[in-house]
């Protein structure tokens, strides 16, 4: 059995949103997060499908997979979600494929696909609306993960969109 070199202790400067959700359930995973090789540690399952949700939405603001009925919409973001998780699924941790047999039997898959799948169709309405692609840039008045700091600096997180109105 291979034996991880252990997480070096150190003061944590700055804290983002996923460390100090570890810290609260697991201060082992904290560590290994601050300090340590964060590839030894296994992904949590939603971390995947979040992952899967926010390709198939990039992916419908940005134009792609504009099929011409609604159920057309649905059926190819569907369809680049499942693609997506595989991907992601043959790519995580040994741990996740002893625990789950495939991406399709993780906890709650269904029903972020389905809502990946409802935002993507929402998405192409909305370039529909506006004649062109949503393409999420500061031209666009969108920004695509944005890294935030508080004004101390001690607390850090990055938003995945923030729209300027």
């Amino acid at each position: 059995m291979l034996v991880p070199t252990p997480p070096v202790i150190k003061k944590i400067e700055r804290i983002s949103p996923t460390l100090y959700e570890a810290a609260l359930k697991c201060k082992s995973r904290a560590a290994w997060l601050a300090g340590g090789d964060r590839k030894l540690l296994p992904s949590h399952p939603r971390a995947l499908l979040g992952i899967g949700v926010h390709s198939v939405l990039e992916r419908a603001r940005a134009g792609g997979g504009a099929a011409r009925s609604e159920d057309a919409r649905r059926a190819d973001a569907e369809s680049f979600f499942d693609q997506k998780m595989r991907d992601l699924f043959a790519a995580s941790h040994p741990l996740l494929h002893a625990k789950f047999d495939g991406p399709d039997r993780l906890p709650f898959y269904n029903l972020f696909r389905a809502r990946a799948a409802q935002m993507a169709v929402d998405a192409a309405v909305d370039n529909q609306r506006s004649g062109q692609p949503n393409l999420r840039n500061a031209t666009s008045g969108a920004a695509v993960e944005v890294a935030l700091v508080s004004r101390d600096g001690r607390v850090a997180g990055r938003a995945d969109v923030l729209e300027r109105r």
